[in-house]
């Protein structure tokens, strides 16, 4: 307890130069939290995004169809899979999806199509990402020769809502042109709205004239439980050529983008708290050597070197842990107002959109935080400022009573 009692003594001996110190920690605190949180909010909603664009959290598929888009790949009777993967993860979401490539083409113009999606107009309506990004018109509904396309797509060609556009793809070695009605206008960002058009699954099924076939069954439950539901689900649906891969393995150029973007966050972060150790460093040093008069003298009446080395430490750790609350006491209102209204796209870059991999980011950036990740990081820093004033400390034992004292 004296020990203590001395370390927050001696921290306001100076306390203009400890308050300033302990801020300039207290604000890396409150950057790294809100970093972190911005970070995670952000990768999630692109996970989101993308996985709800052309995956799913977990997703089964034939191999090698999403290369060769030959159509003697695709697998049948998507019931009986359906059922056995709703036996084996309760509770999960399933969407059909039949997909291929193709161009659309008016009067106006033609537009090449990396993606045309069948999709099942009811589990898509609630489940896939351009139901929620209709700007015109409405989603699919079941009828016949319904289409929906991208804005900049719409655009390219000239047509709106109710206009009809031609629609070309392969089929068993042949062209295949299908008269379609616009139904809907989607804006989702960057390149795929130019190249990505979704229709009535049953409606590409005919058109290709694969029967009941489809590519995919997009699987979405909890994305951090992606890894174990393709588990459970492998167990259940083992049949030759079919693939059941978790979202990183099934998209795993942006699973390594996630984790690049994360690794740069950090070593940012680094940088920043390097630069503030630093700082540390030189008011513990500073403080010592204004001390070493006092420090002399409790070493000459019998204080032993290791408890002058406990109370160096404790001064240290006394401030780590209060920049640390303050740090957090700061941060939390900033991430709840960017975790309600999140941080305009638009006003932040002067862009409709932030392109990432093959999916954009529109609209709102909102921070998610995890109380479990950020202990670890506040306990990460106090251990790095402790690290920081090992040296300062040791120095400390080394002093020579009757020196120290002679010492102004």
């Amino acid at each position: 307890m004296l020990i203590v009692k001395m370390a927050f003594r001696n921290l306001w001996r100076h306390g203009t130069r400890t308050a300033v110190t302990g801020i300039s920690l207290a604000a890396a605190v409150a950057l790294l939290l809100y970093f972190e949180a911005l970070v995670a909010g952000s990768h999630e909603q692109i996970i989101e995004r993308d996985l709800r664009l052309f995956a799913g959290h977990v997703v089964v598929r034939p191999r090698g169809y999403e290369i060769s888009r030959d159509l003697s790949l695709l697998f049948h009777d998507w019931g009986s899979l359906a059922s056995r993967i709703r036996q084996a993860v309760p509770g999960v979401q399933l969407v059909p999806v039949l997909e291929t490539s193709g161009s659309m083409r008016t009067a106006e113009g033609t537009v090449m199509l990396e993606y045309v999606f069948g999709v099942d107009h009811e589990a898509g309506r609630t489940q896939r990402l351009i139901a929620r990004h209709i700007v015109r018109g409405t989603y699919l509904t079941g009828k016949k020769g319904e289409l929906v396309i991208g804005r900049l797509a719409a655009r390219t060609l000239g047509v709106n809502v109710g206009d009809r556009v031609v629609v070309s793809m392969a089929a068993h070695g042949q062209r295949v042109d299908e008269m379609f009605k616009v139904a809907g206008i989607f804006f989702i960002g960057g390149s795929n709205d130019t190249r990505i058009a979704v229709v009535n699954l049953w409606d590409l099924q005919r058109i290709l004239g694969v029967s009941d076939g489809i590519s995919q069954i997009s699987v979405f439950g909890d994305l951090k439980e992606s890894a174990s539901m393709a588990s459970r689900i492998k167990k259940v649906v083992d049949f030759p050529g079919l693939q059941v891969l978790a979202w990183s393995d099934a998209e795993q150029m942006l699973a390594q983008l996630m984790w690049l973007d994360s690794v740069s966050a950090y070593v940012f972060l680094v940088i920043i708290f390097l630069i503030i150790e630093a700082s540390i460093l030189n008011t513990v040093l500073m403080g010592i050597m204004e001390r070493r008069r006092q420090l002399g003298v409790l070493m000459a009446i019998g204080m032993k070197p290791r408890l002058l080395f406990l109370e160096v430490l404790t001064e240290t750790f006394l401030m780590a842990l209060g920049a640390a609350v303050i740090g957090t006491v700061i941060f939390l209102p900033l991430h709840y107002l960017t975790m309600k209204y999140g941080i305009d796209i638009r006003a932040m870059t002067g862009s409709d959109s932030i392109q990432m991999a093959e999916v954009a980011m529109t609209g709102r950036i909102y921070t998610k935080f995890y109380p479990l990740t950020g202990l670890w990081s506040l306990l990460g820093v106090i251990v790095l400022t402790m690290l920081t004033a090992l040296y300062p400390a040791w120095s400390v034992t080394r002093l020579r009573p009757v020196e120290a004292m002679r010492k102004n």
